[in-house]
C-alpha cells in the first residue's frame, strides 16, 4: 500500500462515516468507525520504519498539471515517517477519546468525525507532500477543517470567535506561504521539493532570498502560533477538548515547524532566517510562559504552555539552520545536536501534551468546570488523572526520570554553547541564555502551579458544578498509556532516537556524516553546566510556585491583549472591504 492509497482510504472511512448521519441506530458508531483510519495510518507507518532506517524513501508522482509542474507527488522519508507516525498514533489515542468524551445523545457525532478526519487527512498530505502547490492545498485544508472543529459547537459565541480569527490568520499565512513558493517556481522552474532542495545554492544566491524566507516565516509563524501570530491558539480553546489535544499535540500547530525542517537546506543558507527564528522561538517561549500563570481556565494554561514549547522547538530549529552552510565537521555537529534536540523534543512534547489535555477534558467533562478557583484536592477524586497530569507536566517542566528532561537538556547545551557558532557572539549568546532560562523558570512555576491549585489542597465538592464526579477506566486510557510512555523514553532514549529521530534528521540535513554527527541520548552527562542550569531552575521554580500566590498574581497582573489590535484589524478590513465591494456591485 503506497501513500495515495492510504489517503484514498481515510477518504473512503469519511464517505462511510457520512452516511451514518441518515441513520439514527448507525450514528452511535460513527466514532468506531472513524477510528479505523488513524488505526490502519498507524499501522502503515510503522511497517515503513525499517526501510526508512535504512535509507529507502518511498516516492509517489501522478502527473496533473504538467505544465505549470503541479503533480500529485508525495514521498515517505524519515522527517514525514516521524510526523505521519505521530499523528496518527496520537490520533488513534484522540479518536478513542472522543467516543468516551462526546454524548451519543447531544452530539451530533458523524459531523465531529468527519471534520476530525480531514484534519488527519490534510496534515497526513502536508506532511507527505513532495510538491509545493500540493503542500499548500493540505496546508489550507488543515485550516478549513480546523475551522470546522474549533466552531463545531456553533451555538456558542466563544466558538464562533475562536473559529474566523484561528481562520483569518492561519489563511492570511498560508497565502504569504503561497506567494514565496511561487517566487521559488520563479527561480527554480520546478514545485517538486526535492528539485527545489537540489538548487538551494541557486535560490540562495537570488535577489528574491529574503523576500522568499520572510513570506515563508510568515506561514509557518502564523500556523504554529508564534509570536505575534500566537492569538489564536487560546482563542481556539472553545473546540471540545478532543479537538485540542490533537491539535496541540501532532496536528496544526506542529505544521508550521514541519515546514521550517523540510526547507532547512535552503532557508539555512541566510543568517537572517537563523536570527529570526531564534529569537522570534525565545520570545515566543517567554512570553506563553508568563502568560500561563495569568489564566484561570486549564485549558487556556495548557494553551499557553503550547505557545511556549512551541517557541522553544523553534529556537532550537533557527539555531540548527546553520547546518545548511557545509561547514566544519565540528560546527556540523553542534548544528546537527540543536536540530536532533528539536525533533526530540517534537517527539516528547506530542506524548505529554496530549496526555494533558486528555486529564483536563476528564477534569471538565466530570466535574462540568476547568476553573482553578473552583477545584482543589481533585486527586481524591481523580487519583489516574492526577498521574497522568502530575507526569505529564513534569515531563514539560524538564524534570529527571522523564523523556522532557533529556531534550530540554539538550535545549540547554544549544543555548550555553551558540557562542561556539559563527552567527552568535558571546553578547547574542548571554541573550538567548537569559530568555531561554527565565522561560524554563516561568515553565517549572506553572506547572507547579496548576498541579498545587487543581490536585492538592482540600477538596470541595460545594464548588462543582457536578455532585459525585468520578473518571471511568475507559476515559483515561488513552492518557495513562500516553504518559507510561514518558518513563519508557527517558530509560530507552535511543530505541525512538535511533529509529525515529535519526532517520527524520537524515532527511533534513546535507552531507553523509550526519550518522556520526547525531548524538547518542544519555541520561548522565556528568556535572556540567546544562545540569547545573537545571538544577537552578527547578529549584527557583518550584520555591516560586509553592511560595508565591500566583492566583493573585493573575488577578493583579494586566498587560494590553494583542486580541484587542487583531479585533480592531479585522473590524477596519471588514468595513474597508464592504465599502469596496458596494462600489465595485453599484
Amino acid at each position: 500500500m503506497n501513500l495515495i492509497y492510504l489517503l484514498c482510504i481515510i477518504l473512503a472511512i469519511t464517505i462511510l462515516v457520512s452516511l451514518t448521519m441518515t441513520h439514527v441506530k448507525l450514528s452511535r458508531f460513527a466514532g468506531q468507525i472513524a477510528l479505523i483510519a488513524p488505526v490502519l495510518a498507524l499501522v502503515y507507518f510503522l511497517w515503513q520504519i525499517p526501510r526508512v532506517v535504512e535509507g529507502q524513501m518511498t516516492m509517489v508522482n501522478i502527473p496533473w498539471l504538467q505544465a505549470i509542474d503541479i503533480d500529485l507527488a508525495f514521498r515517505l522519508d524519515g522527517l514525514s515517517l516521524l510526523f505521519g507516525i505521530l499523528i496518527s498514533g496520537i490520533g488513534v489515542a484522540v479518536f478513542y477519546y472522543a467516543t468516551q468524551y462526546l454524548s451519543k445523545e447531544h452530539d451530533h457525532l458523524p459531523r465531529f468525525y468527519i471534520y476530525l478526519l480531514l484534519f488527519m487527512f490534510s496534515m497526513i498530505g502536508v506532511v507527505t507532500s513532495n510538491n509545493t502547490i500540493l503542500l499548500y492545498v493540505f496546508w489550507e485544508l488543515t485550516s478549513v477543517s480546523s475551522f470546522l472543529l474549533i466552531s463545531y459547537w456553533y451555538d456558542k459565541e466563544d466558538s464562533q470567535y475562536g473559529a474566523i480569527q484561528s481562520f483569518v490568520i492561519t489563511v492570511l499565512g498560508g497565502l504569504a506561504l503561497l506567494v514565496g513558493f511561487v517566487m521559488i517556481y520563479s527561480i527554480t522552474g520546478t514545485n517538486t521539493i526535492t528539485d527545489i532542495l537540489d538548487q538551494s545554492d541557486k535560490i540562495a544566491n537570488h535577489p528574491l532570498f529574503i523576500p522568499i524566507i520572510i513570506l515563508v516565516l510568515i506561514g509557518a509563524f502564523t500556523k504554529s502560533a508564534q509570536f505575534p501570530f500566537h492569538v489564536w491558539l487560546p482563542k481556539a480553546m472553545a473546540a471540545p477538548t478532543p479537538v485540542s489535544a490533537y491539535l496541540h499535540s501532532a496536528t496544526m500547530v506542529k505544521a508550521g515547524i514541519f515546514l521550517l525542517f523540510r526547507f532547512t537546506p535552503v532557508l539555512g543558507l541566510s543568517d537572517f532566517y537563523i536570527y529570526s527564528v531564534t529569537f522570534v522561538g525565545l520570545i515566543t517561549m517567554i512570553y506563553g510562559a508568563i502568560n500561563a500563570l495569568r489564566q484561570y481556565d486549564l485549558k487556556a494554561i495548557l494553551a499557553y504552555s503550547t505557545i511556549s514549547q512551541l517557541g522553544m522547538i523553534m529556537s532550537m530549529v533557527g539555531l540548527g539552520g546553520g547546518y545548511a552552510q557545509h561547514t566544519s565537521d565540528e560546527l556540523s555537529a553542534k548544528y546537527a545536536m540543536l536540530l536532533f534536540a528539536a525533533l526530540f523534543h517534537l517527539l516528547n512534547h506530542a506524548l505529554y501534551k496530549g496526555a494533558l489535555f486528555m486529564g483536563v477534558g476528564i477534569i471538565d467533562h466530570e466535574t462540568g468546570t476547568r476553573d482553578i478557583r473552583q477545584l482543589s484536592g481533585m486527586r481524591k477524586v481523580f487519583p489516574k488523572v492526577h498521574f497522568v497530569m502530575l507526569l505529564s507536566a513534569l515531563s514539560m517542566a524538564g524534570i529527571p526520570f522523564l523523556n522532557g528532561f533529556l531534550s530540554k537538556e539538550m535545549f540547554f547545551d544549544g543555548l550555553l554553547s551558540a557562542h561556539e557558532l559563527p552567527q552568535f557572539n558571546i553578547v547574542l549568546t548571554l541573550i538567548i541564555d537569559l530568555l531561554g532560562g527565565l522561560a524554563s523558570v516561568f515553565t517549572m512555576i506553572y506547572v507547579v502551579y496548576m498541579i498545587k491549585e487543581v490536585f492538592w489542597g482540600n477538596y470541595s465538592e460545594a464548588k462543582l458544578e457536578v455532585a459525585k464526579p468520578h473518571e471511568p477506566l475507559k476515559f483515561t486510557l488513552p492518557s495513562l498509556l500516553m504518559t507510561l510512555l514518558l518513563p519508557v523514553i527517558f530509560f530507552v532514549p535511543n530505541l525512538f532516537g535511533d529509529h525515529l529521530v535519526l532517520p527524520a534528521l537524515r532527511s533534513i540535513t546535507i552531507g553523509e556524516k550526519v550518522d556520526q554527527f547525531a548524538p547518542h541520548i544519555a541520561q548522565w552527562h556528568g556535572v556540567n553546566l546544562p545540569l547545573i542550569l537545571s538544577v537552578v531552575v527547578i529549584l527557583v521554580g518550584i520555591i516560586a510556585g509553592l511560595k508565591i500566590n500566583w492566583t493573585k498574581f493573575a488577578r493583579n497582573f494586566k498587560v494590553k491583549s494583542i486580541t484587542e489590535f487583531y479585533d480592531n484589524s479585522y473590524k477596519q478590513f471588514e468595513r474597508y472591504s464592504g465599502y469596496r465591494i458596494r462600489v465595485l456591485m453599484n
